[in-house]
């Protein structure tokens, strides 16, 4: 998948990441009762949409288009908010393109969910990039 994705043109690149946006529209069957097997098959559909938005953001970020793929990790958080990875990458850039108040307000939203969702406290990478927001480089 890596050497395909390496040899996308901007074009066909935007449409693979519209598609990918379009298609996942958050957890599967949310609403229902829950049964093991949708919870299997949510964390997996869960699973490849994360896997697809890091391939490529990792082109993006390549070819040193910061604000393209930031604004694509903060489209897929906008849609599945429960990666610690989505959320490391797009702290990095919004270091990067030096927009601390986002930044602060990302870390924020990321400090949250896995409080609530994993009752855990974010990675010492993240913790990293927070204190590069608050205190600079």
């Amino acid at each position: 998948t890596t050497a395909r994705t390496e040899a996308l043109t901007g074009a066909e690149l935007d449409a693979l990441q519209e598609q990918v946006l379009r298609l996942y529209t958050g957890p599967f069957l949310t609403g229902e009762a829950e049964q093991a097997w949708m919870l299997r098959m949510r964390e997996r559909l869960r699973g490849r949409f994360h896997r697809a938005v890091a391939l490529l953001g990792d082109h993006r970020e390549r070819a040193q288009d910061w604000r393209g793929a930031a604004d694509l990790y903060q489209s897929a958080l906008e849609i599945d908010d429960r990666s610690e990875e989505i959320y490391r990458r797009l702290l990095t850039l919004q270091v990067r393109l030096g927009r601390g108040a986002e930044g602060l307000s990302t870390y924020e939203r990321c400090q949250r969910m896995l409080a609530d969702d994993f009752g855990s406290r974010p990675s010492r990478a993240i913790e990293g990039l927070r204190a590069e927001l608050v205190d600079g480089p």
